[in-house]
């Protein structure tokens, strides 16, 4: 089940509100900007939270990747439906209540000296016994703490933002405490059981590094 929940915001901007996303009452997304556009009847599109990488596009610009998406275009549509009908009436809307979502977890080790990111995480979102993925989140990292009392210890760093008053606050992260315990169970455990040396690399990963094999949490 997918709760969505969209408010009004007031801004000089496209941007007229903001949406965030949880699934089965265990996972949440946030940050999700509701941006003003005549080219479709709803008058909006949902632009998912971004960040910029290093690299620049055939005209020099740069290129952001989204912290979190839809996977096709179908659950887009709903996406948007759903955070349609809760800018309307102010409360939040429920899809696919009928049933369950797993969460498949990929990790990446990573071997570079040069940085404390020891591997890339990938979240498939599908429903219950299917393979069919609905959302990717694929800005998960495993970092190396280099100072205070967990020195030298492995911790997950979920995608955050920056707020104004200079802290940083997770946009899409585990609400319960069993989700979190099994989800970062799960990410380390294959971290540490990670013996394919073709997998090692410098950073980075792609959707299409997914197999049948990804163990599916719940």
């Amino acid at each position: 089940m997918y709760k969505v929940k969209a408010i009004r915001v007031e801004s000089n901007s496209p941007v007229i509100g903001l949406a965030s996303v949880v699934i089965d009452n265990r996972f949440r997304m946030d940050s999700i900007r509701i941006v003003k556009t005549d080219k479709n009847e709803r008058g909006f599109f949902l632009a998912m939270p971004s960040y910029q990488t290093s690299k620049r596009d055939a005209n020099n610009k740069p290129i952001y990747k989204d912290l979190f998406h839809p996977i096709n275009k179908e659950f887009t549509e709903v996406l948007n439906n759903a955070a349609a009908d809760s800018l309307r009436t102010g409360e939040a809307v429920e899809i696919f209540r009928d049933r369950s979502e797993h969460i498949g977890v990929k990790v990446v080790p990573i071997e570079n000296d040069n940085t404390n990111i020891k591997g890339d995480v990938i979240l498939f979102i599908s429903p219950e016994n299917s393979k069919e993925y609905t959302m990717v989140v694929d800005s998960i990292k495993v970092r190396l703490s280099e100072s205070g009392e967990n020195a030298g210890k492995n911790f997950i760093a979920m995608p955050s933002r920056k707020t104004k008053d200079g802290e940083y606050k997770n946009i899409c992260y585990p609400v319960t405490k069993e989700c979190r315990e099994e989800l970062f169970g799960e990410i380390f455990t294959k971290l540490s059981n990670s013996k394919d040396h073709d997998n090692i690399q410098d950073g980075g990963m792609n959707i299409s590094d997914a197999t049948e094999q990804d163990i599916m949490i719940k």
